[in-house]
């Protein structure tokens, strides 16, 4: 209770952004609930931003909360169906669940929407090696490696 005070308090002038990132940090630290609590404050302050909710998919995954995390997913697929991260998100709530074939299913469109998505190609490998394809895998990872340098090299002359 003293918790929720200090952090109401605490939080009155931070943006959507700072809970996010304060989210996200309580994620790393394994903390998944106060994760959970910093997201959802981040999106009672901005409902418009798509990786808020398939941040909160991914908290809700971690707790195996599969059902809730499939809800904020397709939420965010409602906002932009042509974001493949929610895509990749569902494909790796099916791939813990050792549902490779759906999981394919789910990377497969996140690697049509964009080709250039290194955590597609890499999601797609992971897969692609449960079904025995472990030349295709390969390519894949050594794609995402590629386009993983390519970025590199972009932001570095930024």
């Amino acid at each position: 209770m003293e918790e929720n005070k200090l952090m109401e308090n605490k939080g009155n002038n931070m943006t959507a952004k700072d809970w996010l990132l304060k989210s996200r940090d309580a994620f790393n630290k394994k903390e998944y609930h106060k994760a959970l609590k910093y997201i959802n404050r981040a999106i009672e302050l901005d409902d418009n931003q798509l990786d808020y909710f398939v941040n909160k998919g991914i908290i809700y995954a971690k707790i195996n909360d599969y059902e809730k995390a499939n809800e904020c997913f397709d939420l965010a697929i409602e906002m932009d169906e042509l974001s493949p991260n929610p895509w990749i998100a569902k494909g790796n709530i099916y791939f813990r669940r050792e549902l490779y074939e759906k999981a394919k299913g789910f990377y497969e469109k996140a690697l049509e929407i964009n080709s250039y998505s290194v955590d597609a190609h890499k999601s797609m490998g992971n897969v692609l090696c449960y079904f025995g394809n472990f030349g295709k895998a390969q390519q894949l990872f050594k794609k995402a490696k590629k386009i993983q340098k390519m970025i590199d090299e972009i932001n570095k002359t930024k």
